[in-house]
């Protein structure tokens, strides 16, 4: 099993509907079964608590609960009239919470094979940097393949949910030929949403983190802010805010092997903070990071005043 002595897990958490609270159990449980000194970080945005009664926590591990019943416009908010998730802001609660020096925020619905975590961690031990600690290819299983996991919740079970890899290596040669990628491929248990993801798993030292300022709490909800804190690292070092990941992707790693992909479990409905009009205002936000330079970036997270 791999160790992850040296590391904080850090979980942004809504509990908005059943499947994602069993997305919860199904994780938390796969990751305490097949690692060892695991750490998690839970930090529950909402209304009121629900996620002790979903997971079996238990020591080290921690829920912080930051009660939000705020929202703008209550009558556009889902039923629990919650407000907007806070993303981002249980992001950098969990950041202060910590006490490991290395810090990997993985999405709720989420799982993969630890050892990509533990190569991508060695890969920063041996020169600083941050990890995306899967291939960029996100793999969403369907309900038949999570029902399957749930009786069986073991890597050999996901090893069985891989797509079919000549097909996947067609679609791959095309986008490397200059097609655009499909909306979507479907195999028979899951979906593979597009080549060059960095949402879901980032790892990185904790001091790196707090240098950057953490996670940005102009967002609301999710969306556009994963591959915004991946611009703003790459502008903070000089460096374009896109990337190209065979000829430039300093200051990161990433998993190359055909098989390392992150897993997306299914849920029953997004949240309202996915709408429209958030996504927009999220990419207002995200436009202007990638817009500036460096020292401009570097003068506007002095402004953030949300990490001590």
């Amino acid at each position: 099993m791999e160790d992850l002595k040296d590391i904080d897990i850090i979980v942004a958490t809504r509990i908005d509907n059943h499947e994602r609270a069993m997305n919860a159990f199904l994780m938390y449980t796969f990751f305490k079964e097949h690692t060892i000194n695991s750490k998690f970080i839970f930090v529950e945005d909402s209304a009121s608590p629900i996620l002790q009664r979903c997971i079996p926590i238990e020591d080290p591990d921690k829920i912080y609960f930051e009660q939000n019943g705020w929202c703008e416009d209550p009558g556009l908010s889902h039923e629990l009239k919650e407000g907007y998730f806070r993303k981002c802001r249980s992001y950098n609660i969990g950041i202060e919470k910590s006490d490991r020096k290395y810090l990997l925020f993985l999405d709720l619905d989420c799982i993969l094979n630890p050892k990509q975590i533990t190569d991508i961690l060695n890969k920063i031990k041996k020169k600083r940097g941050f990890g995306v600690c899967y291939n960029g290819q996100p793999a969403y299983l369907n309900y038949d393949a999570k029902q399957y996991f749930a009786g069986a919740p073991l890597f050999s079970t996901l090893e069985g949910f891989y797509p079919d890899f000549k097909l996947l290596e067609v679609a791959l040669d095309n986008r490397r030929r200059g097609f655009s990628w499909p909306d979507s491929l479907k195999y028979d248990h899951c979906n593979i949403l597009g080549i060059n993801a960095v949402g879901g798993c980032l790892l990185g030292m904790k001091k790196d983190f707090l240098k950057i300022r953490g996670f940005n709490e102009n967002f609301a909800g999710w969306g556009y802010e994963d591959t915004e804190i991946i611009s703003r690292i790459r502008i903070l070092h000089g460096k374009s805010a896109s990337m190209d990941w065979k000829k430039d992707l300093e200051p990161f790693y990433r998993c190359e092997g055909k098989s390392e992909f992150l897993f997306h479990f299914p849920h029953t409905k997004e949240s309202v903070t996915s709408r429209q009009v958030v996504l927009a205002s999220n990419k207002q936000e995200s436009d202007k990071v990638e817009g500036m330079n460096t020292e401009e970036l570097t003068n506007y997270i002095k402004e953030w005043t949300w990490l001590k």
